[in-house]
């Protein structure tokens, strides 16, 4: 793990709370344990800023109804990493919505457009769609990064038309172990070709 003091702490969490306009009135939901930085982070921003904190372990809850608590409590700020938002959603009923969400910051694994459409759908026009833009481990570093103007103001960040490339590391039994730089989303099998 990284280490974390007092300082970087509170430093992370003026940061977070600043950014995000956390406030008395937001109710946010954690999904990870406190102990680690993006729970710290979480709880501290919430309970720091006079909010409320609910305690939702994922392991716990039925995919199906994960959506069921988040509109129960009136959540207000959803953070956690894409997959799981994705799940929340899918488990709305037909034509319901996240009626208190006010935001949504997803990070620590790859978002992308259909993260936002899905948000979309599943929130109010109110709501505000963010990510993270660094790595958990250099929270004090990061920043998040807002789509106000919707899919199109975020597709219109990097080359057009094209998602980019991704430097892969193979190693273990191959004949040609080292870093790759080929076009995101290729398959594994063929990375594995490559090595």
């Amino acid at each position: 793990g990284v280490y974390q003091d007092h300082r970087g702490l509170l430093h992370d969490v003026r940061q977070s709370v600043n950014s995000l306009h956390l406030s008395p009135e937001d109710r946010q939901v954690l999904f990870v344990s406190p102990s680690l930085i993006s729970g710290a982070r979480v709880t501290f921003g919430a309970l720091l800023s006079g909010g409320s904190l609910h305690c939702l372990p994922p392991q716990q809850l039925d995919p199906r109804t994960i959506a069921q608590p988040i509109n129960d409590l009136g959540i207000t700020v959803f953070r956690s990493v894409p997959a799981l938002f994705r799940t929340a959603v899918q488990g709305l009923a037909p034509r319901s919505r996240f009626e208190t969400l006010r935001l949504v910051l997803l990070g620590g694994d790859r978002v992308d457009v259909s993260d936002y459409v899905a948000f979309s759908r599943a929130c109010t026009d109110a709501a505000v769609f963010g990510t993270h833009l660094g790595a958990t481990e250099c929270s004090t570093l990061y920043l998040q990064w807002f789509v106000r103007n919707g899919a199109q103001s975020y597709l219109a960040c990097g080359k057009p038309n094209n998602g980019g490339t991704k430097i892969y590391s193979v190693s273990g039994d191959v004949q040609r172990p080292g870093n790759y730089e080929i076009p995101m989303g290729t398959q594994f099998a063929k990375r594995l070709e490559l090595a």
